[in-house]
């Protein structure tokens, strides 16, 4: 292989390692970088390496911006028209109260049991108002073995968002409900920290795991890790930029 030879040669000389680390690393360089697997062009590689990037900056900081700071309806903006954006719990007790009233309202089969409860909101409106519906709209709930799903979507949501006269109000009704959360005051008090992703690329669609660490201040101002946990998302090129259409957010627990 010329890389071997050109490296022997240049161990044999006067220069030594410092040569030969040299040539070896150009020449390797050089034949990665001309070499694609089979039935993969570079342009397709490099296609590749652009989805990723985008899509880093999409579920990495766009996404833990909006969400520290409270913006529902910058946080809609980064999915579908007819994306979905779920929350799974193992515990009642440990979902923000506005969601916790609505499973104990709804008498669920096995409640003071171990069960599986997550709250789906589907589309991208909806998804904006996902606070004021949660105050105002009872969701249509789903059962399904173990797991408890309470679904707000487009037809359930309607006659709530039509009593909200103005976006001032239903932004008003979301300030109401995140004051009454300890780690939702403001944009100060909490922080998404999303690392170690795992994406997969095919070419218009995507899978995606990473993990979330949000830490947050409690009522003395102290820092705290307040939950962590991971998201799983489903990704769409949609135009020339990339949304989520499936991210279901999951938490760990003590045992």
């Amino acid at each position: 292989m010329p890389a071997l030879a050109a490296y022997h040669r240049a161990v044999s000389g006067p220069l030594r390692l410092p040569l030969a680390v040299a040539i070896l690393s150009l020449t390797l360089f050089s034949y990665s970088a001309t070499a694609a697997p089979a039935g993969q062009s570079v342009e397709k590689r490099l296609q590749v390496l652009e989805d990723r990037a985008e899509i880093e900056e999409l579920i990495l900081g766009a996404y833990s911006h909006v969400i520290d700071t409270s913006d529902v309806t910058a946080l809609s903006e980064l999915f579908t028209e007819d994306g979905e954006y779920s929350s799974e719990w193992e515990d009642i007790s440990s979902m923000p109260p506005p969601l916790r009233s609505i499973f104990a309202e709804a008498k669920i089969p096995k409640l003071g049991e171990k069960y599986h409860f997550k709250v789906t909101f589907r589309g991208r409106k909806t998804i904006a108002n996902f606070m004021f519906l949660v105050a105002n709209t009872r969701p249509a709930f789903v059962f399904q073995d173990d797991a408890a799903v309470a679904i707000f979507d487009a037809a359930a949501a309607a006659d709530a968002l039509a009593g909200a006269a103005t976006a001032e109000k239903r932004s008003n009704g979301v300030k109401a409900q995140l004051a009454g959360q300890p780690d939702a005051r403001s944009s100060a008090s909490m922080k998404h920290l999303v690392t170690n992703p795992r994406i997969t690329v095919n070419g218009d669609l995507a899978n995606s795991t990473s993990y979330w660490t949000e830490i947050s201040t409690d009522p003395t101002g102290k820092t705290i890790l307040a939950g962590g946990g991971y998201y799983t998302d489903v990704l769409e090129r949609t135009g020339k930029s990339w949304r989520i259409r499936q991210r279901t957010i999951h938490n760990y627990y003590e045992h």
